[in-house]
C-alpha cells in the first residue's frame, strides 16, 4: 500500500526523480523475489513461485551479458495492473486457502511471465 502512496504522492508534490523511479523497481522486485522464496520454503507452493521473483534480475542480466543499448523502459498501463495483482496474490496463501490461493497465484505469475516478455520483445524490436 505505502509503494502506491509514495509515488502518488511523489508525482503530485512533484518531488519525483530518476533514482527514485529505479529505487522502487527495485524495492518492486525484492518484495517479489522475497515473498516468492518464503512461499516456496513454507512448502505452501512449487518452485514455480520463484520464476517471477527472478525475472527482473534475469532481465538485467539479459541487458549485461548481450549488451543491449540501455533504452528507457516501456512503462504501460498494462504493466502496472499486472505488477499491483501480483503483489496483492502474494500475501494470498497466508490469508486464504491454499486451494484458491495457489491458482490466482499461477495467474499472476504467468501475466508477470507475459509482461516480461512484452518488454523483452520491445527492448530488441
Amino acid at each position: 500500500s505505502l509503494d502506491g502512496v509514495d509515488g502518488f504522492i511523489a508525482r503530485k508534490t512533484h518531488t519525483t526523480s530518476e533514482f527514485g523511479a529505479w529505487f522502487d523497481m527495485e524495492t518492486d522486485a525484492f518484495y517479489v523475489a522475497l515473498m516468492g522464496v518464503v512461499i516456496y520454503t513454507l512448502g505452501l507452493t512449487g518452485p514455480w513461485i520463484l520464476v517471477p521473483g527472478f525475472l527482473r534480475y534475469l532481465y538485467s542480466l539479459g541487458i549485461w551479458i548481450f549488451k543491449i543499448p540501455e533504452k528507457q523502459e516501456t512503462r504501460s498501463n498494462l504493466g502496472k495492473y499486472i505488477a499491483g495483482f501480483m503483489f496483492v496474490s502474494l500475501p494470498l496463501p497466508f490469508l486464504i486457502p491454499l486451494n484458491i490461493a495457489t491458482p490466482i497465484l499461477g495467474i499472476a505469475s504467468l501475466a508477470i511471465v507475459f509482461s516480461f516478455a512484452r518488454s523483452v520483445y520491445l527492448l530488441i524490436e
